[in-house]
């Protein structure tokens, strides 16, 4: 009889698991994406990216690091670690992070929530980001587009 229950109890463990490993999101991403906006003179600038988005399933969650590419002009950036739940399909990655705000000339920080909702269609990698602002009245430029290809599995 207990022989009996631990069989069962392990197979009802294993279709979870599966799951998760079964993720499309696992592996190594060169991807584009949107990396702040300003506004200047009323006029909204979205200012995009490069980077490797590597993805990683850990126990029942996602778990991704991005590193973004040197830019001219562009100060570095560390790298982000990102946690969703592993589910089959897409997977929505929410950070908080620290954000400088120049308004009008005077440095503020604030905090700066993006939803990354990614999903991958084989070797392709789509999705969007969208930044807002915690506390702050500013304006949003709303969710945009995250692409990428994989560069291993």
């Amino acid at each position: 009889m207990f022989r009996t229950s631990f069989v069962i109890a392990a197979i009802g463990l294993c279709p979870s698991v599966s799951k998760a490993q079964d993720q499309p999101l696992t592996g190594v991403w060169s991807i584009a994406f949107p990396a702040g906006f300003k506004i200047q003179d009323g006029v909204m600038t979205v200012t995009t990216r490069t980077g490797t988005l590597t993805v990683r399933v850990q126990a029942d969650s996602l778990v991704a690091t991005l590193a973004t590419a040197e830019a001219e002009g562009q100060p570095p950036r560390p790298d982000v670690r990102l946690a969703a739940n592993a589910g089959a399909g897409d997977a929505v990655f929410v950070q908080r992070s620290k954000a400088q705000l120049n308004i009008n000339g005077a440095m503020q920080e604030a905090t700066a929530i993006t939803t990354w909702s990614l999903r991958a269609k084989g070797d392709q990698l789509e999705g969007e980001v969208d930044r807002k602002i915690e506390g702050a009245d500013a304006p949003s430029p709303g969710p945009q587009p995250v692409t990428g290809t994989r560069i291993k599995g």
